[in-house]
């Protein structure tokens, strides 16, 4: 969608710490493109969309380290 003329990549996202929960490392290539990763853990059982519904117990500790880096 952004490579299209109706929109152009967001700005400022580079200034907002930002915490990654699933993916492979090719997503996380991406995603370091043009924002600023404070926080992607290792081993995190999401690997699908819904990664809060399937493991929410691992996801909702996750959260509060990510929260807890960023005070």
């Amino acid at each position: 969608m952004y490579e299209t003329e109706k929109f152009g990549r967001p700005q400022g996202q580079d200034r907002v710490p930002t915490g990654v929960y699933a993916g492979p490392p090719a997503i996380r290539r991406l995603a370091e493109r043009g924002n600023r990763i404070v926080h992607w853990p290792e081993g995190n059982p999401g690997r699908h969309h819904f990664a809060a519904m399937e493991s929410p117990g691992p996801y909702a500790a996750d959260m509060r380290t990510f929260f807890g880096a960023v005070r």
